[in-house]
């Protein structure tokens, strides 16, 4: 099996390994939290990238006109996500479109906010999705990103018990590879890479910085850490 189909049947069974059981809890109180600033505000234009079977779009309380939900997986976008979609108040503002994170197919200064949640981990160049997201974000508007501590030691603790137990019982059944070569193949980047990368691409940007749990920043000792940054 070659590692675009291993990674094409991990997609198709995310709902199951990451938003069932004990995950789907998790990721309920992950998801509030990161929305949680911006659950009264309006956005016209929103753009998420990375949105798999669309299972963030529930989360997001606030308002918009046109949300712009993009995926390399589109396959993905199965009849649980057109569900997701119909029982959106705002059903009919939401566009799903095939779209690259390192070369995003919008205008400069387009969306007044974008977002991600696990994402730069994925990529072979982070900094180049994340000049992407302030390129055709407007000044002023807002970017948006969740950051777990991967590798971390606690982290990794709490996947064993959660996702990666899924995962395992997938594995078991046949139905998907390995998941330990899922997440080397997947999860190429480490958190403190990562965060230099930030650092350097918004220097000139207002960020915002919450971890969870609140104020502990050591990468083994906590769970992740969410930005909302204003560009400038």
């Amino acid at each position: 099996m070659d590692e675009k189909e291993i990674i094409r049947q991990y997609y198709l069974k995310f709902p199951q390994i990451s938003y069932k059981g004990t995950p789907a809890m998790g990721f309920n109180i992950l998801w509030n939290y990161m929305e949680k600033l911006h659950n009264n505000s309006h956005f016209e234009n929103v753009l998420e990238v990375g949105a798999t079977h669309l299972e963030h779009l529930k989360y997001v309380k606030h308002t918009f006109g046109t949300y712009y939900a993009t995926d390399l997986h589109l396959h993905d976008v199965d009849a649980k996500a057109k569900t997701v979609i119909e029982n959106l108040p705002q059903s009919s503002r939401v566009k799903v479109e095939f779209a690259d994170a390192m070369q995003l197919p919008y205008s400069d200064n387009f969306f007044d906010r974008t977002l991600t949640t696990c994402l730069f981990h994925h990529l072979s160049k982070p900094e180049v999705a994340m000049k992407e997201l302030l390129r055709v974000t407007k000044s002023g508007g807002v970017i948006s990103f969740f950051l777990p501590y991967d590798p971390g030691v606690f982290l990794n603790l709490v996947r064993s018990f959660t996702t990666r137990r899924n995962a395992r019982k997938l594995f078991a059944a046949g139905e998907i590879a390995d998941p330990k070569l899922i997440w080397a193949l997947e999860h190429r980047n480490h958190i403190e890479g990562i965060r230099v990368l930030v650092q350097e691409v918004f220097k000139d940007h207002k960020v915002k910085v919450r971890h969870v749990p609140p104020f502990i920043k050591s990468s083994n000792l906590g769970i992740c850490e969410f930005y909302d940054i204003t560009k400038r």
